[in-house]
């Protein structure tokens, strides 16, 4: 972990890559939304047309500082592993020597709940680069590349052959762009990569590689890094690429989700310049700053959760995995592994009841999408036939109408209320579901 648009001519692009997404990947699109929602309510952002799933499995979280193989009572639809003790180094601490039982119990104890897993691999343990610089981790490794890449080869085989149709994707390096992370060249992380990829699809064709991820998204030198990478053909060796959509934030100043818009149009232009058109995760992002306690109350850390899931579906995602569910050190929090939900960790649960069903057609904001300056939308619709629309504010309350055939309201944290036809409901921080027949 790091401490410290689309436009309707470009409509049929976008489609093109949700396509490559699929059920249950959650995907997005922006069409005018439905009819009876109100005559405000016309197409300036995006569209799926026909609508798209959206899948559970798109909300997902990092396991973080659980070992025993606890799994989240919230409904979450899919587990990412990283700061859970499952590192190549804790697992080869000596070579030739391996400790499966972390991820053992982990990976069981995700199956055990029908959630997917995507194991993310480093760091070097030190025996295999005794002159590397060390890692963050306060235990023998390395953020630089082994000395001899047959140790890694070795690694990715025995990992991909022990789990082998029980780990559905494998995240290749955990923010390689970070220098607390990866101390090697992008030639060497291409090198790297190639050799898990063509390893892991020998072993079990049917797992999903993930490319290493990138974080930090909005700084020149990380765009330049993937460039490079891309250049190199390193996402060649990827099913999809991964982001962390982390951003420099100000000590007890919330930095809200809807800032990543513009990292994520970054990073598929930078991506798109070099030819690489590949669905998008996000397998980490936790809240900016990164403190602990969350520097606001448990209603804004629960606006705060449910507009970042929100976004992933506004950004065209195909999954996001917030950071993280179980560690006692996160500042905005979930759910302590063992102990009840927090307010945000309930948001969570209530969002993904929100979406079962649902088939994403729009999503749009501001005056572009016809919406005051500050409004985000989405809109849905369902197995059933009704429509629904979600909307929030990313700062402020403004009034906005309902359509004619609005029936019910329902704001995070809060039970169903009735609504009449053309009420005008306050749209705040607090995403609301309008829903319509």
């Amino acid at each position: 972990m790091l401490r410290n648009f689309i436009g309707l001519s470009t409509a049929v692009a976008a489609l093109t890559v949700l396509s490559t997404i699929g059920a249950p990947d959650p995907a997005a699109g922006a069409a005018a939304g439905p009819a009876q929602g109100g005559g405000s309510l016309r197409s300036g952002g995006w569209t799926a047309d026909p609508p798209i799933p959206v899948g559970k499995v798109g909300f997902g979280v990092d396991i973080v500082g659980v070992t025993d193989g606890s799994m989240p009572t919230i409904d979450v639809g899919a587990v990412r592993l990283w700061d859970d003790a499952t590192r190549w180094s804790k697992i080869e601490p000596r070579q030739d020597a391996y400790d499966w039982s972390t991820l053992d119990a982990l990976v069981e104890g995700a199956r055990s709940k029908g959630l997917p897993v995507l194991y993310t691999m480093g760091q070097t343990p030190l025996w295999a680069n005794p002159d590397g610089d060390r890692c963050r981790y306060g235990e023998p490794c390395t953020i630089d590349p082994p000395d001899d890449l047959r140790d890694w080869d070795d690694y990715v085989h025995r990992v991909a052959t022990r789990y082998k149709g029980r780990i559905e994707a494998y995240e290749l390096w955990n923010e390689a762009t970070h220098p607390e992370y990866f101390g090697g060249t992008a030639e060497q992380m291409r090198d790297m990569a190639r050799r898990a990829y063509q390893i892991i699809k020998s072993v079990d064709p049917s797992a999903i590689v993930v490319s290493p991820s990138a974080t930090m998204l909005h700084r020149a030198e990380v765009q330049n890094w993937m460039r490079r990478f891309a250049e190199l053909g390193g996402y060649d060796y990827a099913d999809r690429v991964a982001l962390h959509l982390y951003q420099d934030g100000t000590d007890n100043v919330i930095v809200w989700p809807e800032r990543a818009e513009t990292m994520v149009a970054t990073a598929r232009s930078v991506l798109a310049g070099r030819g690489v058109t590949k669905p998008i995760w996000d397998t980490e992002t936790t809240e900016e700053p990164e403190a602990d306690p969350f520097p606001g109350t448990d209603r804004q850390a629960a606006d705060w959760v449910s507009r970042y899931f929100l976004m992933g579906l506004h950004n065209r995602l195909g999954r996001s995995y917030y950071y993280g569910w179980g560690g006692t050190e996160l500042g905005l929090k979930l759910q302590d592994a063992g102990q009840e939900p927090t307010l945000a960790g309930h948001a969570v649960t209530q969002l993904v009841g929100w979406m079962k069903g649902a088939s994403i057609r729009y999503c749009g904001h501001g005056t572009a999408d016809g919406l005051p300056s500050e409004m985000w939308q989405c809109g849905f619709v369902y197995q059933t036939g009704e429509y629904a629309v979600v909307r929030w504010t990313r700062q402020g309350s403004v009034s906005y109408p309902t359509g004619p055939t609005t029936y019910e309201a329902e704001r995070i944290g809060e039970s169903p209320q009735p609504v009449q036809p053309g009420q005008s409901l306050q749209i705040t921080g607090t995403p609301v579901i309008v829903r319509y027949r």
